[in-house]
């Protein structure tokens, strides 16, 4: 008489499907990345052919978990002129970083393209802004441009809260 009690796997079949199952869906962004690499035409290489090569490379680097080089380089602002391509980078530290793998990254883009290509970085200074988070933040901004609200909360007896 057989049990009406259904197997459950166990736990190391279910981690080895959920790995698999990972696996699979991650061959076809590499798949098409590759078929776009394969189906370049290296004696017309433009920027957005460029950036699908770097972008490859960027994938490359996110399955060796080099998550640092994957975030400089995936879908990053770039201008290429006379074989010299120029990154827009955030901050110093990502520059220290390219800095480490660039002679890579050249030897990467010569087996794709067959051209050697010099790479720099430049600094893109974001502005800034401040977030208003407390009432008093939010105050002092509005009085930066409103000034007239000082006499206004001060005839209606109004205070900020705390």
């Amino acid at each position: 008489m057989e049990s009406s009690i259904p197997v459950l796997p166990s736990f190391n079949q279910l981690k080895n499907q959920a790995l698999n199952d990972s696996n699979d869906k991650k061959l076809p962004i590499e798949t098409k990345i590759t078929e776009k690499i394969n189906n370049l035409n290296y004696s017309e290489l433009s920027v957005d052919n460029l950036k699908i090569i770097i972008n490859e490379y960027a994938q490359l680097r996110k399955i060796e978990d080099k998550m640092m080089e994957f975030a400089i380089l995936f879908d990053n602002n770039f201008s290429v002129i006379n074989h010299q391509i120029t990154l827009q980078l955030d901050n110093e530290l990502e520059g220290t970083q390219l800095n480490q793998f660039k002679p890579k990254l050249q030897e990467f883009l010569k087996s794709k393209t067959g051209n050697i290509y010099q790479i720099d970085y430049l600094i893109e200074v974001k502005n800034n802004k401040k977030t208003l988070y407390s009432a008093s933040d939010k105050y002092n901004y509005i009085k930066e441009f409103v000034p007239e609200i000082e006499e206004l909360k001060r005839r209606l007896g109004l205070e900020l809260e705390h």
